[in-house]
């Protein structure tokens, strides 16, 4: 009789521990999963580009907006053409300002408070400015310069050249 408890306080204790360690199991696979995250179509996203008509950087970033337009549907597009407009030159310079920023060169991208200069490759700069998008639509972000740049009907419409 006494082997019989025996045995049977020891099958108790390895069904506890076995329900007890699949479930820890469980528990510790489902922290290493990591989410995929999906753009929330709640947060608008504005993001500002200042190019120059001619400059090859601009249009690779261009073409990589274009892409990333059609990824977020809730992320708008100012583009401002600097070197052929005074006006939106001087719009670029307003923003330089506000985000303490050396404005001499395009391209030149502002997402929330933010901002990017210059355009590598899409796997660099194209990443960045992803990474940046995605966070502003997943957290929300500040428009820092939308009180330094003119309202839409106002804007100069100008796009960089396709190729």
């Amino acid at each position: 009789m006494r082997l019989y408890k025996s045995f049977l306080i020891l099958l108790t204790f390895l069904i506890t521990a076995s329900v007890g360690l699949t479930s820890s199991m469980r528990l510790a696979h489902a922290q290493e999963v990591t989410p995929i995250v999906v753009p929330d179509a709640t947060n608008n996203v504005t993001l500002y580009f200042f190019w120059g008509n001619g400059c090859p950087h601009c249009e690779a970033e261009e073409k990589f907006l274009k892409i990333l337009q059609k990824d977020y549907p809730t992320l708008t597009i100012r583009k401002f053409e600097v070197w052929g407009s005074a006006k939106n030159r001087e719009v670029f310079r307003q923003v330089g300002k506000k985000l303490g920023a050396d404005v001499k060169g395009v391209p030149f991208t502002v997402i929330g408070d933010k901002y990017i200069g210059g355009y590598y490759t899409d796997a660099a700069t194209g990443a960045e400015i992803r990474d940046g998008v995605a966070s502003c639509v997943q957290n929300g972000c500040v428009d820092a310069v939308a009180d330094v740049v003119p309202a839409l009907p106002n804007q100069t419409p100008q796009t960089p050249p396709s190729n």
